[in-house]
Order: structure tokens, then sequence, then C-alpha cells
């Protein structure tokens, strides 16, 4: 039954973020169809990785706190894991200035927010892999590099990176709803939204753990 709710999980946010995103862009937006198997796709994964790992972040903690029986919600961690790496390569792919000009200065190189926003995801990628059973693999369960890792202060900084990840690359489109294709807010500030709820909920149970 727990496997069936988190496959039921995956499949309601990647329906809500197909929809969305082709919506927003494709129907309501000036980007063609031909980009769809890429650099809208790209924006799928992306935004499906962060509603799961808020969502996942956030209902570990409810659990803990509530004292209920915490789930592992391990295939919707193996999902993040490959919507991540998915969204990593495609990225490479796809990062220049045809696909991303305002990342971009007239020389070439990255502007200040984009190398802020890139430094962030960089070590948000980190972060995440650490907490993966592959890597779990390698050391030891009960050492100290383990306890640091898997500790509730681990995933409060791995969201907190996250948000500067999505803030550095969005804001400014935050800031102009009056260019935002049919009025939908952008992708960022919505996964930028789950997150900071994520966050809030995660340092509430870490600010309550401690004073126990």
């Amino acid at each position: 039954m727990e496997k069936y709710n988190e496959k039921i999980t995956i499949l309601i946010v990647i329906l809500f973020t197909t929809i969305y995103s082709i919506l927003r862009y494709n129907i309501l937006g000036n980007v063609e169809w031909s980009q769809l198997p890429l650099y809208v796709s790209n924006k799928i994964f992306s935004f499906t990785a962060v509603i799961l790992l808020s969502y996942m972040f956030s209902a570990k903690s409810i659990q803990k706190k509530k004292g209920l029986i915490v789930q592992q919600f391990s295939i919707i961690g193996y999902a993040i894991f490959f919507l991540i790496i998915t969204h990593i390569f495609i990225s490479i792919l796809i990062l220049n200035p045809n696909y991303f000009s305002k990342f971009f200065q007239d020389s070439g190189h990255f502007t200040i927010l984009a190398s802020l926003s890139m430094f962030f995801g960089v070590i948000s990628t980190v972060l995440l892999f650490s907490l993966t059973p592959f890597f779990r693999k390698t050391i030891q369960e009960k050492s100290d590099l383990a306890k640091i890792i898997y500790s509730q202060f681990s995933k409060i900084f791995l969201m907190f990176f996250v948000a500067l990840h999505l803030f550095f690359m969005g804001y400014k489109g935050w800031l102009t709803p009056e260019k935002w294709n049919g009025g939908l807010p952008p992708i960022t500030l919505i996964s930028f939204a789950f997150v900071i709820i994520s966050l809030i909920i995660n340092f509430s149970y870490f600010k309550n753990h401690e004073k126990s």
C-alpha cells in the first residue's frame, strides 16, 4: 500500500507539472512545440523534483512531530534522484545564450546572478546525492559523518541552498507579473514557494526537537 501511494503521488505531481509547463510555455507562451522534448521537459523534470523533495522532507518532519511511523519514501527518493540527474544532463546540453540569454553577459561569461544560481545548484546536488542509498552504502551508518549527513539540520541546509538556486535564477521575473505568460507565475517562483514551506516545516520540527 505504501508503494502504491508513492506512485500515485509521483503521477499526480508529474501530471500537474506537465500540464502547467506546457500551458505556460507552449500554449500561452511563445515557445515552439519543437522545444518540448528538451527545453520544456527540462522544466517539467526540475519542477517535479522540487515538489517531490519538498513534500518528502515535509511529510517526514510532520510524521516525526506527531510521533507517527516515519515512511521511507524510497520510490519518491529514487524518482527525485533520476529527475535531478536528467535535469542536469539536459541543462548541460542547452545551457547557452540561445536558450538562456539572461544568464550571459555580452562577453559570453555568466552574469553574477547566473553564477550564484549555478553555484548553489551544484552545492544542492552534492548534498542531495549524499542522502541517496548509493552514498549511504559507502559510509558506516553510526559514524559521526553519517549522523551529520542524515540529520535534520543537513536537510534544512539542502532546502536552503535549493531556495537560493531558484531565487538567483528567477527572482527578476517574479517582479514583473505583467510579463507572465497568461498570468501564470514562473515555475521558479512556485518551486521557491514549495521549498520555503518545506523549510518552515522542517525548521519548526528542528527547533521543537532541540528543546525536547
